[in-house]
């Protein structure tokens, strides 16, 4: 007995290495257009940010997440805006005056985040071509991302082999 339980101890700790699969989903970007999850990642790896605008350190990271988007042009960026719905206007008005390139959801719902189990912002998240979580990283402070772009460098080198 005590050895099935050792081996059912080492089986979940190893199981949770592995890369969780996410849920496919759709979500409606700030133009009104239907954006599904298992299209992007056809194409490759989606960096996936959940921010608001009443949120500082979102309103920090979105900028530099705008960077890795003109670098990296092959990836998906997605930002997932966390305000309620009266909110859009202000929404559409920060991703305009700050000339963002990624693309903008807005989840007054929750829906997204429920699927993702986001309790705090910013949160951003790596997915594959699988359409598996790679990485996932809370909170933001200058200098998160050169770690999400390592981890952006990460895969793309493990896809050219």
């Amino acid at each position: 007995m005590k050895k099935i339980f050792v081996i059912m101890i080492v089986l979940i700790c190893f199981g949770a290495l592995f890369a969780q699969k996410v849920q496919n989903f759709t979500f409606e970007d700030s133009n009104g257009k239907k954006i599904i999850l298992s299209d992007l990642t056809k194409k490759g790896i989606v960096v996936l940010d959940f921010w608001a605008t009443s949120c500082g350190p979102c309103m920090k990271s979105l900028p530099a997440l705008n960077k890795l988007t003109e670098k990296y042009r092959d990836v998906s960026f997605i930002a997932i805006s966390c305000d309620s719905p009266k909110s859009k206007d202000k929404v559409l008005k920060t991703i305009k005056s700050q000339k963002f390139q990624f693309i903008v959801g807005i989840d007054g719902s929750r829906e997204v985040q429920k699927i993702f189990n986001v309790t705090s912002i910013p949160m951003t998240f790596i997915i594959n071509a699988k359409g598996e979580i790679v990485y996932q990283h809370p909170g933001y402070v200058p200098g998160d991302e050169k770690k999400i772009e390592e981890e952006i460098l990460k895969f793309k080198k493990g896809s050219e082999k």
